[in-house]
């Protein structure tokens, strides 16, 4: 279980399930102690759009946001003005078991009252190492990089 305390960068509410507040607690530990780390060592923020399912509604049948599954992933973005291949180089510094690429996100901006593109954004999860997966998605459309 998480110690939310010891995190620098993260509460327990950024990751819950929309119809269930409160339920964020209920996390993997490796993906949160890995993004609070990330979050640390780039200066980075990290937006969270998605962490625990906890009926499975949100996302596929297997999806490791599930509860199920351990609710070992987490779809979010950085705040930052590095380029994407240098958002992306730093994740695969840290031995994410998959990486999901999301070049069709988009984030409310209140400002100009409008949706916005979001550069690129991003699925980790913390899946065994024989299923480790890389996966761009662009206008709705999955590529598999890895094939069995």
């Amino acid at each position: 279980m998480i110690d939310w305390q010891t995190l620098a960068h993260f509460d327990s509410w950024e990751f819950d399930d929309p119809d269930f507040p409160g339920s964020g607690r209920e996390m993997g530990e490796q993906p949160i102690a890995t993004l609070d780390l990330i979050r640390d060592e780039t200066g980075w923020p990290i937006h969270v759009t998605a962490g625990i399912d906890i009926l499975g509604q949100h996302h596929a049948k297997n999806s490791y946001h599930n509860k199920e599954q351990g609710a070992l992933a987490v779809d979010w973005y950085f705040d930052t003005d590095a380029s994407p291949r240098r958002q992306y180089y730093i994740l695969e510094d840290y031995g994410i078991p998959a990486i999901g690429v999301y070049y069709d996100w988009r984030k409310w901006n209140a400002k100009k009252d409008e949706w916005e593109l979001i550069l690129i954004g991003f699925h980790t999860d913390w899946r065994p190492i024989d299923k480790t997966q890389r996966w761009v998605r662009d206008q709705g459309e999955y590529i598999y990089l890895l094939r069995d």
